[in-house]
Parts: structure tokens; sequence; C-alpha cells
């Protein structure tokens, strides 16, 4: 067999039915050996399903059916602009109808239970894939694309630890030879879905949201793959997030180490569970392209490099609280991300149920750079940012900002910290 190469399509890429038409082109122009896609969840539906199994168990059935109607709206018009005529439309329609109904009946157990436990969400996240894997696969057919799809339950096998399951490494390289492989000699083209896999009792687990990606790495060192190329909506990774910051730069490679710490302090592409895979499988090129714009530029994962990234990281929103006292932090059971005794001061995940909400803000990491300089740019903008902690040392930087000043005080410190010291 010729050697085999991965390939990961990031939910945002599927987000738009136009955007179907650079997974064709993926396919038509990079598949030149035999090719394992792994595929995301369409974006933000995971989200909308977990909401939905949320409103299932705090306001009951009839509001959830009524949240998950709209899920459903969407996916039937997502439907209706991929395929040419009704008659492939209502074939789509059909398998995905079965499997609403079966989403349904989850909801109505956790609707009468009042309860949603890690097992269930995990079998209410898995949906996810399965509707986009439906539709996917449909699309590719209509486009005469000789693919086979195949179910990662069956492939991945993992522990229980529901929510964030680790795969168990001797099973799932036996599966993955005896359920996969063989059909990599019938086609070129295989299908997968990532995030999911099942236990040794074969109930549905996940591995953790995002870890779609680990779903490919796992795949690739079993099979021993030439690469790994992670196609996203942005063109490799950039020294911030191009949805906020204007004049973004290409990093075009990032060493292991420097990937590993980034990861932790709030990069968006690679995250702390692919490190081992990239210290493991040094042969394997890790590769971030754009899907949208595959000429315009990557960025190579490599095991050494001279070339030091710098980066103004976004994280995703938190609460903010302020309390009066230490005693009062008995009141927060979960959720604490962030806590200082000096002025008592929390960052809670965004869904916890809290009441008392100060503010909502973002963690800005500022990663790589000399303490003169950010304390030059803090120095700026001291009114709208709040100093939270520093390794001078490993040049990393935390700040605090507001929901309302974010898109102000990213683009500021971007401009002053990595485009005017270029």
């Amino acid at each position: 067999m010729k050697r085999i190469q991965l390939m990961k399509i990031g939910g945002a890429v599927l987000n738009k039915p136009q955007n179907f038409s650079f997974l064709f082109d993926i396919i038509t122009k990079h598949c030149t050996s035999p090719t394992i896609f792994v595929f995301s969840a369409f974006s933000d539906l995971s989200r909308k399903l977990r909401q939905s199994a949320r409103v299932a168990r705090s306001e009951g059935l009839d509001s959830a059916m009524q949240y998950f109607a709209n899920v459903k709206q969407q996916l039937f018009e997502l439907v209706k602009s991929l395929f040419a005529t009704d008659e492939l439309a209502n074939s789509v329609n059909f398998k995905l109808n079965v499997l609403f109904e079966s989403f349904e009946k989850i909801l109505f157990g956790i609707a009468i239970t009042k309860e949603l436990t890690k097992r269930t969400l995990d079998r209410v996240l898995s949906f996810g894939e399965y509707f986009s894997s439906i539709v996917l696969e449909e699309f590719l057919k209509s486009k005469c694309i000789d693919a086979i799809f195949l179910d990662s339950s069956k492939l991945i096998i993992t522990d229980t630890n529901y929510g964030n399951a680790k795969p168990i490494l001797d099973r799932t390289a036996e599966a993955i030879n005896r359920n996969l492989l063989p059909h990599l000699e019938k086609s070129n083209l295989v299908f997968l879905p990532g995030f999911i896999g099942s236990s040794e009792i074969g109930t549905i687990t996940t591995m953790g949201f995002e870890s779609s990606n680990l779903t490919a790495l796992l795949i690739a060192s079993i099979v021993e793959a030439d690469s790994v190329t992670f196609w996203t909506d942005v063109e490799g990774i950039r020294t911030s997030d191009p949805k906020i910051v204007e004049n973004t730069q290409l990093v075009p490679e990032i060493s292991f180490d420097d990937a590993l710490l980034a990861s932790y302090n709030g990069i968006k592409l690679v995250h702390p569970s692919m490190y081992e895979f990239f210290v493991r499988y040094p042969n394997i090129k890790f590769i971030y392209k754009s899907a949208f714009s595959p000429n315009n530029g990557e960025t190579q994962i490599v095991q050494k490099t001279n070339f030091q990234p710098k980066f103004v990281l976004i994280s995703e929103p938190y609460y903010f609280i302020e309390l009066n006292d230490e005693k009062e932090k008995d009141y927060l059971q979960e959720g604490i991300m962030y806590y200082t005794s000096k002025d008592y001061s929390f960052l809670l995940t965004e869904e916890f149920p809290y009441n008392e909400i100060n503010k909502k803000v973002n963690v800005l990491t500022l990663f790589y750079f000399e303490p003169y300089d950010v304390f030059e740019a803090l120095n700026q903008i001291s009114n709208k940012v709040r100093f939270v902690i520093s390794n001078v040392r490993q040049k990393i930087y935390k700040i605090l900002v507001e929901e309302d000043y974010l898109i102000e005080v990213a683009n500021f410190l971007h401009n002053f910290l990595i485009l005017k010291n270029k």
C-alpha cells in the first residue's frame, strides 16, 4: 500500500454551504495517495446539542424540543442549499430524521429524570458528529466522490472517563488495523468523525472538546502516516486571532515545546494532548493550512527550530466576580478558574449559573515578549486592563480585559508588541 496521509477538517471550514466546495477542491487537488479524513461536527452544532440537553433538564421537554427544532431547521436549510434536487434533499432529510428521533428520546429521558450525567452528555454530543457525517457523506456522493465513511466509535476504544476519555492504545490499534486499513485497499478516501469513541463495554465516549485533532493524530500514529494536515478557516497558525485582531502574521513554524507552552496559554489550534504525539512521532509532518486559501502559507510543527514565535493569545470569555470576603467563595461549587486571596476575585466558566456576575472578561496571554516592552505597552492602556500574573523567565504575561475593551486592547497590544517591533 502507498504511504497514507491524514487530513483533519475543522468544523469552522464547513459552517456555510458554499464552503463545501473547498473540501471538494482539497480532495481533487491534494489527495494524491490514500487519505484518511477526520472531520469535526459542523460549527456550533455540538454546543447547541449540549444546550438542548441542559434545557431539557432545567426547563422540561417542551422547551427542549422547541430549542432542538431550531437545530433541525438549521440542518434542513443546509441540506436544501447543498443538494440540487428535492429528491436528493429529501433522501438526506429522511436519514437525518431517523437520528433526530433517537436524539429526542434522549431529551425525553433527561426531562423525566432531571439528570444529565457525563455519560448521557457524551451520547448527546456524539449526535453532532453523526448528523454531520450523514450530510457530508451524501454531499460527496452527489459529487461522484468515491469515499468510505466509518464510525469512529468502532475504531477508538477508550476508558470510561466520560467527557474526557483516554484512548486504550492497544485496543484502538487492533480496531483500526481490523476495521479501517482494509478499506484503503478498496478506496483512496476514508472519512470518519473525530471526538468520539466507545468504551470496552460499548458506551459512547468523548475525548474532550476540540479533541478531533487528537483523533487524527492517534490514527496517524497507528497507520504510520506520512503527514497530518489540519485544514482550518485561517492561514496557518497566526500571531493572534484574525477574527478579532487585524494584520495578524503567519507563524511559519513552531517547535514541539513552544506548541505545548502555547496550548496551555490559550492558542486555539493546538491542544496539550497533542504534544505526546508530536514528540513520539517526529517523522510525521504536522501542517496547518487554510482550506479557503491553501496556497497562501502554512505552519509546520517541528521538533526543533531557531524561530521563536510571538503571540497575543485570546481566551474564551469568562465571568469575573469580586466577592466581599473569602468566606463567600464557599458558595462557588464549580467553575472557578482563577482566585486571588488579595481581592477575592474569580474567573468562572461562561456556563456557571451564578446570579451576581460583575462583568464578562477575556484573558489575554502575551507570549515571548521582553518585560520592558510589555510594561511599556500596558502603561499606555492601564485604565482598560487588569494585570494578573507574569512569568518573566518564560516571558509570558496574563492580563484581564473586559469584553467591551477586548477588540481595542488586543489590536493595540498586537500592533505595539509585534507589528511595531517587527
